[in-house]
């Protein structure tokens, strides 16, 4: 029954200063909204390939430079000399290029003319991804994508884009619009679609913040194929470790190997390291989640400023009815309660809000 009457007061005397407590609690309820947001943005970041079911189990390969540092990526024959030694501390590898936009004429309805389709964001793989990172395959076969020559694993989401639904992509017929980077031809070459997987998310150290259209295996155009691959870097090295090894196993037995590629005319030792730590090293990451974090804290600490002053401001406009309360019997305790019991019934209203 007091609890009752002490949110009886509290509403009354909420309706009574209505200018000033909507005012209150318009203001915490967009500063919690605020905050929360910016929590969102720190643990959708800070999740990082969590989505990846062996991303415990996986690391980063890396050539290492002469002052200490790393390169940012590999050559692609590293992962081919790899997957020929035997190892006891891997299961699997796979190289991953870079991601790139590219522009297609795709089918869009079977056996009728190409039409244009808005550029789409492309990472050319090897058939041991799916082992690494294991991607869903909704339809379609990956073993079928795998033998095919220029074969396109769509994701969910763009294969419901170009053909209203995933049971219809499957076959589908693609051409490139423009020149590939890695090709002489000035777009024309053909590509079919032989899977569908599920969306893969941009919270991803593979394509950190971008949305990831399609896979592209055995592409007669793209650098796995390229001549010069050799000469260059242009893709991540990825190993899939054994059930209970750690990274530090597959590093220690690099180093007891000696392996080295070249790269640039020098001879780099092959390092191991985690999967997303030199990612987390020198990506812009660490940044988001730092000012996302201070900016979080800062509207929470503005918005509970407020909200005190506000709530301080209307206790002081009443003491003339706490002196007759008091007056008339009423105690610390019970005034205390009224006071306590309005300041919930307000955050209760801006967080519904």
């Amino acid at each position: 029954n007091m609890t009752l009457h002490y949110l009886k007061i509290a509403w009354r005397n909420l309706l009574k200063y209505r200018t000033q407590n909507l005012i209150s609690i318009i203001g915490l309820g967009v500063c919690l909204l605020c905050f929360t947001v910016c929590m969102y943005c720190c643990r959708y970041i800070l999740d990082t390939d969590a989505c990846f079911e062996n991303s415990s189990r996986m690391a980063e390969l890396h050539l290492e430079r002469e002052n200490g540092d790393v390169f940012s990526g590999t050559p692609a024959r590293l992962v081919e000399r790899l997957r020929t030694m035997s190892w006891s501390t891997a299961e699997a590898f796979t190289f991953v290029v870079y991601p790139h936009e590219r522009t297609y004429h795709v089918e869009a309805d079977e056996g009728e003319e190409l039409l244009p389709f808005d550029p789409l964001m492309c990472m050319e793989v090897d058939s041991c991804f799916r082992q690494v990172f294991t991607p869903h395959v909704v339809t379609g076969s990956w073993e079928a994508a795998s033998q095919t020559p220029n074969a396109v694993v769509l994701t969910r989401r763009t294969a419901e884009r170009m053909f209203g639904s995933v049971a219809d992509a499957v076959g589908r017929w693609m051409v490139t619009a423009d020149k590939l980077p890695y090709s002489r031809k000035r777009g024309g070459v053909g590509y079919t679609v032989q899977a569908v997987i599920e969306d893969i998310p941009e919270n991803t150290s593979l394509c950190f913040m971008e949305r990831l259209d399609m896979l592209v295996l055995n592409d007669s155009d793209g650098l796995l194929n390229y001549g010069k691959r050799d000469e260059m870097t242009g893709g991540v090295t990825v190993a899939l470790l054994r059930s209970g090894v750690a990274p530090a196993k597959l590093e220690a037995e690099l180093r007891e190997r000696d392996l080295r590629q070249t790269l640039y005319e020098a001879d780099c030792p092959v390092r191991a390291e985690a999967f997303g730590k030199v990612f987390w090293q020198y990506s812009v990451a660490p940044y988001f989640v730092g000012v996302s974090f201070a900016l979080g804290i800062l509207v929470l600490l503005v918005g509970l400023f407020n909200f005190f002053y506000f709530l301080v401001g209307s206790f002081f406009s009443r003491s003339r009815e706490y002196s007759l309360r008091r007056v008339l019997g009423g105690g610390v305790r019970q005034l205390l309660g009224q006071l306590f019991t309005q300041a919930v019934l307000v955050v209760l209203l801006a967080f519904l809000l």
